[in-house]
């Protein structure tokens, strides 16, 4: 398994900016210091996750 890449390291200045905007935008931003790139997924993979994810109740994303 892979793990995620470490969280960004941030500044005063940059949280505060990225709390502003989650409260104008009304939802929770996670900064990564270098998220490796999604998977490319054709539909029956697609299918596959949703299946999963809603077996298990857990939100599932797919980096190559």
């Amino acid at each position: 398994m892979i793990w995620l890449p470490d969280y960004a390291r941030l500044g005063p200045d940059d949280v505060a900016r990225i709390r502003v905007l989650e409260e104008e935008m009304g939802m929770i931003l996670v900064a990564y210091q270098r998220p490796p790139a999604y998977a490319r997924l054709d539909d029956v993979e697609v299918d596959q996750l949703k299946e999963c994810e809603k077996r298990t109740g857990h939100k599932l994303v797919a980096y190559e």
